[in-house]
């Protein structure tokens, strides 16, 4: 679409077209449980490129909501970021991690394992059931299981 467009980058596409994604309230930064979420820019176009443009600027929204998270934390005194760490079913989606990237403006990483959350928590039940003494002793095992499989 960009390309059939004359768009040099495919975030163009929605230069008039935005999401607001705090359709449940805002977690972070601003722990507002009673924000609402915004669309603007909309038209009565239901083409299949229409969705796509909705799609590619909620995926913008999502990514400016992380860029802001950033923004706090280095306001905060989090001068040290150099690098986001992502996961979840979305992160495999490249048009997403691209997004990411190029919104907070430095290295994106995307695990290896495709069930980082799925692990996560996994490490985290096994510490709160005791089974290990910290969190760094179950990582070293579950990474230990992870890379033997």
């Amino acid at each position: 679409m960009a390309k059939l467009l004359g768009h040099s980058y495919v975030s163009l596409l929605t230069k008039d077209f935005h999401v607001w994604p705090d359709f449940h309230g805002n977690r972070s930064p601003l722990a507002d449980p009673t924000m609402k979420g915004m669309i603007t820019g909309l038209t009565i176009n239901s083409s299949e490129e229409n969705l796509a443009l909705l799609y590619l600027a909620t995926l913008q929204g999502l990514s400016y909501g992380t860029r802001y998270i950033i923004d706090a934390l280095m306001l905060a005194g989090y001068q040290t970021l150099k690098s986001l760490l992502i996961c979840g079913g979305i992160t495999k989606n490249p048009l997403f991690v691209q997004i990411q990237a190029n919104t907070v403006g430095f290295p994106v990483l995307n695990p290896h394992e495709k069930d980082s959350v799925l692990v996560g928590s996994a490490i985290l039940g096994a510490c709160a059931s005791q089974h290990f003494n910290n969190i760094q002793e179950a990582t070293l095992c579950f990474h230990f299981l992870i890379n033997t499989k």
